[in-house]
């Protein structure tokens, strides 16, 4: 009797240490896939980057960071959102070269530009402090020596400006699409 007793015991111990074996080989197994399936940093930053090349035709060398720092898209894509890109290290040749330099001629339409994005994306979010705040916290009106990138789609409803400043190192995406 008291060897079916330590039987039983024995096996209900091989079986629990096979079961806590086999939930941490499947819980390993799981935190491999998951993060084998995670884009890198870099690999993200090159999504990016091929966004803005593939659906606005400007390409932008890699940033040292990237930031969005306003969003209002929502599933069927509507919305604003406010990008910025930080280059303190990064070579801006490629960037400079799909963008306009900003002069005395053109600095009023490009700051005309900017006050228009700014003032219909608070009109269309009237009751958002927090996109106040954003707008207070980053100046993104250029000065002459800046450069800037605008485009309209071909449904002539979305668009982007793009703004480099030199001054913050900082290139500046808005985008609005309806």
């Amino acid at each position: 009797m008291l060897n079916k007793a330590n039987e039983v015991i024995s096996l209900k111990r091989r079986t629990l240490a096979l079961t806590i074996v086999l939930t941490i080989a499947a819980a390993l197994t799981l935190w491999y896939i998951v993060g084998s399936s995670t884009p890198s940093e870099s690999e993200r930053k090159a999504a990016r980057l091929e966004y803005y090349k593939e659906n606005w035709g400007i390409q932008l060398s890699e940033p040292d960071l990237i930031e969005t720092i306003w969003s209002s898209r929502g599933w069927f894509g509507d919305g604003e959102s406010i990008t910025v890109m930080e280059y303190v290290n990064s070579n801006l040749d490629l960037l400079k070269q799909d963008m306009n330099l900003i002069t005395d001629a053109n600095l009023e339409m490009v700051n005309g530009m900017i006050s228009k994005f700014i003032e219909n994306t608070l009109s269309m979010q009237s009751n958002s402090t927090e996109l106040e705040h954003v707008f207070e916290q980053y100046n993104v009106e250029v000065d002459i020596h800046d450069y800037y990138y605008y485009k309209l789609d071909c449904d002539r409803t979305n668009y982007i400006i793009a703004v480099y400043k030199q001054s913050d190192k900082k290139l500046y995406l808005l985008e609005w699409y309806q």
